[in-house]
Formats: structure tokens, sequence, C-alpha cells
């Protein structure tokens, strides 16, 4: 199944698939969104989380962090149904 970024890019003829893609300073890997590369580093490289670009949603009742806020949205409500 393909994203929504996959499906919006196979509208652009000519366009490497790899022009825009984001690099982990740390371990390489690569990203199609700002994003995700943030997300990538706060929670795979915590020691550099202060330098991402995005707001880190924390959560207080266990380590889960991310930079999604509807994800973090999703998880809040696992503590609230486990009470």
């Amino acid at each position: 199944m393909k994203s929504h970024f996959d499906t919006h890019t196979s509208k652009h003829p000519g366009n490497d698939s790899n022009y825009n893609l984001r690099q982990c300073i740390h371990c390489n890997v690569t990203f199609k969104s700002n994003r995700a590369l943030d997300n990538h580093v706060v929670n795979l490289h915590p020691n550099f989380a202060e330098f991402v670009r995005r707001r880190v949603f924390q959560c207080t009742k266990c380590v889960y962090k991310t930079t999604y806020k509807t994800n973090f949205d999703r998880h809040v409500l696992v503590h609230s149904n486990s009470a």
C-alpha cells in the first residue's frame, strides 16, 4: 500500500525518489519528512532530542515520546483505559 507521500510524489514525473530524503546524522537512516526524522531522533538517539525542530510530546505516566500529536493523544488513552 502506498503512503500519501508516495502517491503525491508519483504525480511529479522525473522526480528522483531519493531527492527529498532526510538522513539521520547519527545512524544514516533516511526519512521522507523532517517530522519522521525528528521522531526517530527522539526515540533512538535521546541524547540529541533537544536538537529536534518539532515539539516533543512526552507521556507523564511512562517513557513514551513522539513528535506526532495524534499518536500522543492515542497513547494517552492507553493509560485511561487501564485505570
